[in-house]
C-alpha cells in the first residue's frame, strides 16, 4: 500500500474510533477495537515498519492527524 493510502486509512480508522470513552467497560472495548485497527494498519503495510513510519510523519506540506499518527506508529511494533 502506498504511503498516502495508508495514511488515509489510518485517518478513517482513527475517526471511526473517536476519543477513548470514560466508562471503564466502554474503554476496554475501545482499547480492543483500537488494537484491531493497529494490526490492520500493520497488515496493510505488509508489516513494513519503515513504510508505517513514512506514513506517520508528514511531508512539510501535509499534516497528519495525531490519532492516525499514533495508530501508524503503534503498528510499527506489531509482530515484535
Amino acid at each position: 500500500m502506498e504511503v498516502g493510502a495508508l495514511r488515509a486509512h489510518a485517518r478513517r480508522e482513527a475517526d471511526e474510533l473517536g476519543p477513548p470513552p470514560q466508562d471503564p467497560e466502554e474503554r476496554a472495548r475501545w482499547v480492543e477495537e483500537r488494537r484491531g485497527a493497529v494490526v490492520l494498519c500493520a497488515a496493510l503495510a505488509d508489516y513494513d515498519a519503515a513504510l508505517l513510519r513514512r506514513a506517520a510523519f508528514h511531508p512539510a506540506d501535509e499534516a497528519v492527524d495525531p490519532a492516525a499518527q499514533a495508530l501508524l506508529l503503534d503498528a510499527t511494533r506489531v509482530g515484535e
